[in-house]
């Protein structure tokens, strides 16, 4: 048996991890572009929950916190009744049930009066703890206000004015109209590729760097220079196989979004940062024996590059700092491209990215593929 036929018998062992990780990321694709709302949100509305309140202090504080209640939920008349309000909690036609007793407003002027409110909410309801935190709040900032001397009307005032404070957020519409589905796919290429080639690749390329096999084929009739030939053909064919099927799926799923000249650049690409993927994974099998220290490795650096180089959170959101470092990565030079593909006019700007990704991401290939011969020096292939 040749070199090149060894090889994919290895690749075959290795073959379910990397089957797993396309199936998974094909699932996550084609539920994006089946199922994603386009939907654009305009504004923000804080939700009213449907409480029920009894007061049966009638003081200043417990009135202004009725009046609060009343002005941010929804209150529903219910009868005074355990039993009532059993049910309606129960059917989650009421939320929050509060019953502020008699005396609240003279515990509220001694400042003893932390528990003394009774409540009932809806067995897991996710809106009662938001509800208890505005009373809290409310009740805080009001007792300061009327101890500084104002009026109930006046303490209200003041303290619906503060927490009523805010910073303001603007939504970034434009952004949300430009989104392309296709270019959030191939964006992600970026995060599972690594993976795929390190736990795929690695361990092929790692067997015949092992001294009872390389003592094994040394004894063979091929010789030296030819078996690193069918080697070196054997893992280019397996790394390229990844982004062929990556970039059919794409121009599949994506065909009725994406032109020509969009599928032709995201290919050149992915198979450029194939080369640079190419390069660590050689790199890698050099030094990592384990199968459990390839997975370790592979995981830590497709999350750190991602994270670092803008695929999981966009650039503007990214420190300097961050992005400094990010620059150290092939992955930064491949989203560099991927940014501009989605809005491309083929202006003199565009194509100088282009050409400036693409050679980074080749020299990062040849840096890793020094960086793995200056390791494995020692070891012959």
């Amino acid at each position: 048996m040749n070199s090149f036929e060894a090889y994919f018998k290895i690749a075959k062992k290795y073959s379910v991890t990397s089957l797993m990780y396309l199936i998974i990321f094909f699932v996550i694709a084609i539920i994006l572009v089946k199922y994603t709302d386009k939907s654009t949100p305009e504004t923000f509305k804080s939700t009213k929950v449907d409480i029920a309140v009894y007061d049966k202090d009638h003081s200043d504080f417990s009135k202004a916190l009725y009046q609060y209640l009343d002005d941010t939920q929804s209150i529903i008349e219910l009868e005074e009744d355990n039993s009532v309000w059993k049910d309606y909690i129960y059917t989650h036609k009421v939320e929050y049930i509060l019953i502020i007793p008699e005396g609240f407003g003279n515990r509220m002027e001694n400042g003893d009066a932390q528990d003394s409110l009774i409540s009932y909410q809806a067995p897991g309801s996710k809106y009662s703890m938001f509800v208890e935190m505005k009373i809290n709040n409310f009740l805080k900032l009001f007792h300061v206000y009327m101890e500084l001397g104002n009026s109930r009307e006046e303490a209200y005032r003041l303290t619906e004015d503060t927490i009523n404070q805010g910073v303001e957020v603007n939504m970034n519409t434009k952004e949300q109209e430009e989104i392309s589905y296709h270019n959030i796919y191939f964006r992600y290429i970026c995060f599972i590729l690594p993976s795929i080639l390190i736990l795929g690749v690695t361990p092929c390329i790692g067997a015949f760097s092992r001294k009872e096999i390389q003592k094994r084929i040394s004894c063979g009739k091929t010789g030296y220079m030819e078996r690193n030939i069918q080697i070196t053909l054997a893992t280019v064919i397996h790394c390229m196989v990844f982004p062929v099927i990556l970039v059919l799926a794409g121009a599949f799923l994506y065909r009725n979004s994406m032109n020509g000249t969009q599928t032709f650049l995201y290919s050149c690409n992915i198979f450029m940062h194939t080369l640079a993927c190419f390069g660590l994974t050689f790199a890698v099998s050099r030094f990592l024996p384990g199968d459990n220290v390839r997975s370790m490795v592979a995981n830590v650096y497709s999350l750190g590059s991602s994270f670092l180089c803008g695929v999981f959170v966009d650039r503007i959101y990214l420190p300097d700092s961050v992005q400094a470092v990010g620059h150290a990565f092939p992955a930064y030079w491949y989203m560099d491209l991927n940014e501009i593909i989605k809005n491309w006019n083929g202006s003199s700007e565009q194509i100088g990215i282009l050409g400036t990704s693409l050679l980074m991401q080749l020299g990062f290939a040849a840096a890793f593929l020094c960086f793995g011969f200056a390791v494995g020096k020692k070891i012959k292939i």
